[in-house]
């Protein structure tokens, strides 16, 4: 044996003792119905997962541009490194599998996920598209994304248990597993919709049939609804197969499988990901459909190719005709899971892993292809394991979690670290280092630890770094979980109080029933006595209830209660440390006509101290319905037409601008285009509403 590998088999094996799980990276198991790569050696296998999965994540995990105490998946540079829904439940995929190797991930994994519950929309489902400084761009969520974050929260309570976890793993799945099934799974047809906002049976993605991922999600949830999806779903597919002598899907149709006006309908960089899906779902569940539609590919693409995977293109017409010259590892690394469905393909399945595993980074445009390379690699060397399904490795070894704080700043002072581990036989020992110095360490007999250390932050003042803890077992096998913190100038006392909670604004809109959804977040450490708000008039009388939900880390909430007019609301809390988070959930608030930008004023008082209001104050804006009739007026004020007035059919009348702000309350039902402080306004969309409730859009030219 050469040193090379002798080096990577004393890799394999030293950190599968320092970083365990229940599924320890690497598997290498075999499915139950399927082949896999079988003409290379682990040590080789292994070698060649390591450098993928190192450059992938050199290239696309990043904190820069996430909020405190998340991490994000950037696309490259030729999409000026924005961030994807997508790209965060690949990421949350990727690093769920890969725990254990050289690697502690679950930092990464969890990260990944408070950046996706940072932008959810209104109905609880990631915004798809968030720009490299933060802001949403893309509104409305993904489905394809929603399907492999539910996945993944699913696999992450197999591989590190949800007890006593800073994120309940598997309450988080059930919620967001409900909410796909009601969000962007079409009735009656269970035809399943590319987003919560649009599609169904007039377009639908057939790349976003995860038929494997809903055998659990029905599991997990109990509803055979999941049942009806996978048929209809695999109806579609059908369609193709029966069509062209190919098998192709394209990347968009409708339920029928015709085409849909300005959407593709040739087998190009969506489509490319049916024979992935339905791959697993053979080698996971073995339905003979998923076997069907991936033999007849596999045989067509053989055939066009004289079995050279090097001519294998990025890109086909349904029936056939290359779109290209060049080839992409989108395309090869799935193809390459659909070759898995039958032992006559072996050494087909061994020549696509072979030509996969030589594509280099994909450069400005490579996140899309290098995802996709890193996922199927997983799948093909029996290192996509469906945790739910499976038995856990023959060793489990201890794991361990920074409860309390997460990530971000700690104030200077004594700052109390909340640590919990786990092992099958026995902890023995706990350590806590801060930049790479120990602070603490503690010889322990117990099978479960919940333990709480103070740190003393003084000599670390204004400091930056990594704040980790490392559990043993009697068999002295360690796993290690970090957090990123700063030691920050702020000084605080447990008297002192603060004013130092940021509350997230919403928007809603006129006609609406809807949830109003208050996230609370710690900006600093802080020791309160209660939180106080109260809410405007228009909620008086206009929701169901109030609830508390705990969102991030475990903020002391000890009770909370409601005036008798369902205005104020005292919260009262022991204390809250610096990002945490916890939400106010105003039930079923009937949106009033009431435009415009409403505070709730919100107080923090500690206990005998002075309540503070919190600043800025959160704002619920009202705005017009996004579904209200389009009645337009024109107003122009250029030189053509200067002082043009609009005449309304009533006196009094409300305009307000595009975010809902009131521009003028006019009585004599003539606009004439002024503010309140008779100054003309710009250019744009304006709104109105009359006293009879007539509401509609003014286009102000000037």
């Amino acid at each position: 044996m050469n040193k090379n590998k002798f080096f990577l088999i004393f890799i394999f094996l030293f950190y599968n003792i320092l970083y365990p799980t229940n599924f320890p990276f690497p598997q290498f198991r075999k499915y139950p119905y399927g082949i896999k790569v079988s003409t290379f050696t682990q040590e080789e296998l292994l070698e060649k997962l390591i450098k993928t999965y190192t450059e992938w994540k050199k290239n696309y995990l990043t904190k820069q541009g996430a909020p405190i105490g998340t991490y994000r998946i950037q696309r490259g540079s030729a999409n000026n490194f924005d961030t994807v829904s997508e790209g965060i439940g690949y990421g949350m995929l990727i690093f769920v599998l890969m725990d254990g190797i050289f690697d502690n991930t679950r930092p990464y994994f969890d990260g990944l996920f408070r950046y996706y519950k940072y932008y959810l929309d209104n109905n609880g489902l990631m915004n798809w598209q968030i720009d490299r400084n933060g802001n949403v761009i893309g509104y409305n969520a993904a489905t394809d994304a929603d399907e492999d974050v539910a996945l993944a929260l699913i696999f992450a309570d197999k591989q590190w248990g949800s007890k006593n976890s800073s994120i309940n793993y598997i309450e988080e799945a059930k919620e967001l597993i409900n909410r796909i099934m009601k969000y962007q799974v079409e009735r009656p047809s269970y035809m399943l919709k590319p987003g919560d906002n649009f599609g169904g049976s007039d377009l639908t993605n057939p790349s976003y049939f995860a038929f494997a991922w809903y055998r659990i999600f029905k599991k997990v949830s109990n509803d055979v609804q999941w049942d009806y999806l996978i048929d209809k779903c695999y109806e579609v597919l059908d369609i193709f197969r029966n069509k062209t002598n190919t098998g192709l899907p394209p990347d968009w149709c409708d339920i029928n499988g015709e085409p849909v006006s300005n959407y593709g309908y040739n087998y190009s960089y969506d489509a490319c990901r049916v024979p992935w899906r339905t791959g697993i779902d053979y080698i996971w569940y073995g339905d003979t459909r998923a076997k069907e539609i991936n033999l007849k590919i596999s045989n067509w693409l053989k055939t066009i190719t004289n079995s050279d995977p090097t001519k294998i293109v990025a890109g086909y017409k349904i029936t056939g005709e290359p779109l290209v010259g060049y080839s992409n590892a989108a395309f090869v690394g799935p193809f390459g899971v659909g070759s898995m469905v039958d032992e006559e393909l072996q050494d087909w399945c061994n020549a696509l892993f072979d030509r996969l595993s030589r594509f280099g980074d994909g450069g400005a445009w490579g996140y899309y292809q290098d995802c996709l390379k890193m996922l199927t690699m997983l799948v093909m060397t029996g290192n996509f394991v469906n945790f739910y399904e499976e038995q856990k490795s023959s060793f489990t070894l201890p794991k361990c979690q920074i409860v309390s704080p997460v990530e971000g700043e700690i104030i200077n002072g004594v700052a109390p670290v909340k640590v919990y581990c786990e092992d099958e036989d026995q902890i023995s020992k706990i350590e806590i280092y801060f930049l790479n110095n120990k602070i603490y360490e503690k010889d322990i007999s117990s099978q479960t630890v919940f333990l709480t250390y103070n740190f003393d932050t003084t000599n670390f003042f204004g400091q930056k770094g990594v704040l980790k803890t490392v559990c043993y077992n009697v068999n002295n096998s360690s796993y290690a979980y970090f957090v990123e913190v700063e030691i920050s100038s702020y000084t605080q006392k447990p008297e002192d109080g603060s004013g130092k909670i940021k509350v997230l604004p919403q928007d809603v809109f006129v006609g609406n029933t809807q949830d109003i959804v208050l996230t609370f977040i710690a900006t600093k450490d802080i020791f309160l006595g209660e939180i106080e708000f109260v809410l405007p008039e228009v909620f008086k009388n206009n929701y169901s209830e109030i609830k508390i939900m705990r969102r991030n880390g475990w903020p002391s909430i000890n009770s909370y209660n409601v005036s008798n007019d369902g205005l104020r609301l005292v919260v009262k809390i022991d204390k809250i440390f610096f990002s945490e988070s916890f939400d106010v959930v105003i039930k079923n608030f009937k949106v009033p006509q009431n435009l415009g930008e409403h505070i709730i004023l919100v107080r923090t008082k500690t206990n005998g101290g002075i309540a503070k209001e919190i600043s800025p104050q959160p704002i619920i804006n009202i705005g017009i319905t996004q579904n209200v009739e389009k009645k337009y007026k024109l107003l122009s004020l250029n030189n053509d037409f200067t002082n043009e007035k609009i005449v309304f059919d009533t006196k009094n009348v409300h305009i307000f601008n595009y975010k809902g702000k009131k521009i003028v309350e006019l009585k004599n039902g003539i606009w004439d285009g002024k503010d309140e402080k008779l100054n003309y306004v710009e250019s744009g969309v304006y709104f109105y509403i009359t006293e009879n409730g007539k509401s509609g859009f003014i286009i102000v030219l000037k």
